[in-house]
């Protein structure tokens, strides 16, 4: 009897092929996913010094065009703010802010006057002007408040926002000029 040799095409992997394959895609997942995380970290805490850059300018428009004071509020150690007329004598009703926690797991879809996922209001410095010390400290509990004037003038300020990985900006608000100016990044160390 002749002997046949049969020669058999292969098709597929071995279990080791497959093995070494998932570990490389393993390996290089544990490379990438830290940096794309720290990436969009990063975005969101430049989208919300955006956002504040974008309210202080509201609120500098509003108080030119009403003749009027204006005034921007944040909740130091949360995401919250918002921009309010002033009025010394009256007390400042809190507009409808999302629910921090409703916020934090998906089910608020208000995006405004709440900085980006992750991002907090970590200090700020507001200097007190002749205008602004007679009115004392900000009227809305919980919340630090910043003047805007009609004559395009405010008060001086600096805001600090974090995010979770330890990232800071600095959000400066000048009172000559009503101009804001974002930092680069600085170590959580400089926040006064």
């Amino acid at each position: 009897m002749a002997q046949w040799k049969v020669l058999r095409n292969r098709s597929g992997f071995t279990l080791l092929e497959v093995m070494l394959v998932c570990a490389v895609l393993i390996l290089l997942a544990s490379i990438t996913v830290p940096m794309a995380t720290d990436a969009v970290d990063s975005h969101r805490l430049k989208a919300s010094a955006d956002r504040v850059r974008g309210a202080f300018a509201e609120a500098r428009n509003r108080a030119i065009r009403s003749g009027n004071e204006v005034a921007f509020y944040c909740q130091p150690g949360f995401r919250t703010y918002f921009v309010s007329p002033f009025d010394p004598l009256a007390k400042t009703q809190l507009p409808n802010l999302p629910d921090e926690e409703n916020f934090a797991n998906g089910s608020s879809d208000l995006r405004s006057n709440v900085l980006e996922v992750g991002v907090r209001f970590a200090g700020e410095q507001i200097s007190q002007d002749s205008r602004s010390s007679g009115s004392g400290s900000s009227d809305v509990p919980g919340y630090q408040r910043i003047l805007f004037y009609p004559d395009g003038t405010v008060q001086s300020a600096r805001l600090y926002l974090s995010n979770e990985i330890g990232d800071v900006l600095r959000v400066e608000l000048r009172g000559l000029t009503g101009t804001t100016t974002v930092s680069d990044y600085l170590d959580i160390s400089e926040i006064e």
